[in-house]
């Protein structure tokens, strides 16, 4: 009989089921309750959470005082691999001569980074650039979120496992009571949008159209419109709520907070429609989650929605427009949709994931360097420095407006304050030869008063060492700078030392003419 896969999973920071987990909470749940009978499971855990994760009697629990990699890497001494699956690597230095695997749940933050902020787009370009570089394995949600792996940061070490609906687990018909006898739940029944109210979850748009379906049914026929998970007093906060105080539709409207498993199991089955209209998703559990109970669903039509529900929903023509919302909720209530049950089980999700662990395993070599991953994790300390311009509100985000790639030459331009510069040496690792030497020139914004020499240092020396660990000969960075800047080009050199490695060649240019149509553009 073959030996089990035996896998460390670090649990360290998850919280219980019944302490707001969440999506990518029950989903470790459920994996954690199936790999334990399929696997030699150990599961590390805290102060915490110890005695929540004892209901996996048949895993090994090693309680850790505190998260380290020492103690992580004792572990790791009976373990085939090592899995973190709460969204980027949270152990910096953990063994090389183990498979390492986490998961990346979306990248929301590149892709909208308007809807979190430039303190939350700068912690997670750090956390999942380290996790990126170090892990042999990312594990997104969807193929929709592999491509944006690829586009964002031109990783290839990014595959997919489906999630699976958890709520359907807990539902009971004797919570059915409760929401059968609920005032939201007489004459036209009600509508459900289980969503904590982040901008990107669109509750005000959903809201004025609501008001639109109130207007135009009136109060006799116009279901209910119900609203989960989140603090009671943060949805009543929503300034689109606020705006409705003075009106009979607020009272249509029913902010319930968080809810239990079992009551949102029922919410969900008994809801005529649930209304989904958020402006991304990495997967969108929620919806899957309708569609096991045969709840028809109205939702956005993003990548990854598409992906997994295909024609067994309804999608809005313009999750932005109030207008347009109102009138495809309208047409789903006059016509409703016929629901196939969800594909979804958790029993796949297993599958899934140890068919990803194995094959992980089966294609490990030890190729990572342990001086490597200290200079990575000290890099990354540093390029956390670089994401606090001052002042915030001047804050973009970098994004590539333009790449050519001529001969031997690699040219990119980026707008905003913060570089991806992982994009750059993916550019130079696409289209080199192991042993060829290729110059970037980033093109820098000469109205800018001040350079961060500390900035450039990083910048040049994260070059080299992508360089390196993509088989590139040692880079030359050209660095084109304003006329009125001090170049203090005997600060570049220290950047090598961060290495201990040849450095690249650095030319500074000033205004270099074939350069000027460009200086409107800002890098580093």
């Amino acid at each position: 009989m073959k030996d089990k896969l035996r896998i460390a999973v670090e649990c360290y920071h998850l919280l219980a089921r019944d302490k707001g987990a969440g999506g990518a909470g029950e989903y470790i749940h459920g994996l954690l309750e199936l790999l334990q009978h399929r696997a030699d499971l150990t599961i590390i855990c805290s102060e915490n959470n110890y005695d929540s994760l004892q209901y996996y009697s048949s895993a090994n629990c090693i309680k850790l005082a505190e998260l380290t990699s020492e103690s992580v890497n004792r572990i790791l001494e009976t373990a085939d691999i090592f899995y973190d699956p709460l969204n980027g690597m949270h152990v910096p230095d953990v063994r090389t001569d183990r498979p390492v695997v986490c998961s990346i749940y979306d990248l929301q933050h590149s892709v909208h980074p308007e809807f979190l902020g430039p303190e939350m787009v700068a912690a997670r370009d750090v956390a999942y650039g380290f996790a990126i570089e170090r892990c042999d394995k990312v594990v997104t949600l969807t193929d929709a979120e592999v491509r944006n792996f690829r586009h964002y940061w031109g990783a290839s070490n990014v595959d997919y496992v489906y999630l699976a609906p958890y709520t359907w687990y807990h539902y009971t018909p004797a919570a059915d009571q409760r929401v059968l006898q609920a005032d939201f739940n007489n004459g036209s029944g009600y509508l459900i949008y289980p969503a904590i109210p982040w901008p990107h979850k669109n509750h005000t748009s959903l809201i004025q159209a609501y008001s639109l379906l109130f207007e135009s049914l009136g109060p006799e026929n116009c279901p209910h419109l119900v609203m989960t998970g989140a603090d009671h007093s943060l949805s009543e906060s929503l300034p689109a709520l606020q705006s409705l105080q003075d009106r009979e539709v607020r009272k249509y409207i029913h902010a319930l907070g968080f809810v239990s498993s079992e009551h949102l199991a029922s919410l969900m089955k008994n809801a005529r429609a649930m209304v989904f209209p958020s402006l991304y998703e990495g997967f969108g559990i929620p919806v899957v989650e309708a569609l096991q109970f045969r709840t028809p669903v109205i939702c956005s039509p993003l990548p990854a929605l598409e992906e997994i529900c295909g024609q067994s929903v309804a999608y809005f023509r313009d999750p932005k427009d109030p207008q347009k919302i109102y009138e495809d909720i309208a047409a789903i209530l006059s016509n409703p949709l016929q629901v196939v049950e969800s594909p979804f089980s958790r029993e796949r999700v297993l599958d899934d994931a140890l068919a990803l662990f194995t094959h992980v395993v089966a294609d490990f070599s030890v190729n990572k360097q342990p001086e490597s991953l200290a200079f990575r994790r000290a890099l990354a300390e540093d390029v956390a420095t670089l994401h606090h311009p001052s002042p915030a509100s001047e804050y973009v985000p970098a994004r590539v407006l333009k790449k050519e790639i001529s001969g031997d030459v690699i040219e990119a331009i980026f707008t905003g304050d913060v570089i991806d510069l992982s994009r750059l040496v993916e550019f130079a690792r696409l289209s080199s030869s192991p042993g060829k030497r290729t110059p970037f020139h980033v093109i820098a914004n000469p109205s800018s008063s001040t350079i961060d020499w500390r900035k450039v240092q990083i910048a040049i020396a994260h070059l080299q060492l992508r360089s390196h660990q993509h088989s590139v000969a040692p880079t030359e960075a050209a660095f084109i700078f304003g006329a009125q800047h001090e170049i203090d080009t005997t600060s570049l050199g220290s950047a090598s030392a961060l290495n201990h490695s040849e450095p690249p060649s650095v030319i500074v240019y000033r205004n270099a003419s074939s350069f000027d149509e460009r200086n409107q553009f800002l890098v580093i």
